[in-house]
């Protein structure tokens, strides 16, 4: 029985290879990210898991030649966890489910990875802190 869906950011760590002469900047990540045990996807625009599921992720920077980059992703995977409502000496509890679920990150396969930049791919970068609440500390 499955009651629901869990989110869970995940930092990659990957090996690039890079023909450019200088670092590309504001990559987008693509490719197939699946539970390795069902083969089912884990990136919620592609849960057929047979299609690439498009932009998952951004990498700010590829460098020339050989390298090692990291972005995060957010993979969703089933949780049984279930919300519940009871009554407990006349007042009313409410047991909610953590969004990133109850278990464990599954152990995951990466299938056709590949990072493209496009001209103009910097309009869709992270947002930085400041940019998200310019009331936050040092903004």
């Amino acid at each position: 029985r499955w009651a629901g869906i869990a989110q869970k950011c995940v930092e990659v760590v990957a090996q690039t290879s890079s023909g450019q002469k200088e670092p590309v900047k504001d990559a987008g990540v693509f490719g197939v990210v699946t539970e390795k045990a069902t083969g089912m996807s884990v990136l919620g625009n592609g849960q057929d898991g047979k299609n690439d599921a498009g932009q998952f992720a951004m990498i700010p920077q590829v460098p020339p030649g050989e390298g090692t980059v990291k972005f995060i992703f957010v993979s969703q995977q089933a949780d049984d966890c279930v919300p519940t409502k009871s009554k407990v000496d006349g007042k009313l509890v409410v047991t909610t489910c953590p969004v990133q679920g109850s278990k464990p990150l599954v152990e995951l396969k990466f299938d056709k990875m590949k990072a493209i930049a496009y001209p103009g791919g910097d309009r869709y970068k992270l947002y930085d802190e400041c940019e998200q609440n310019e009331f936050a500390d040092g903004c």
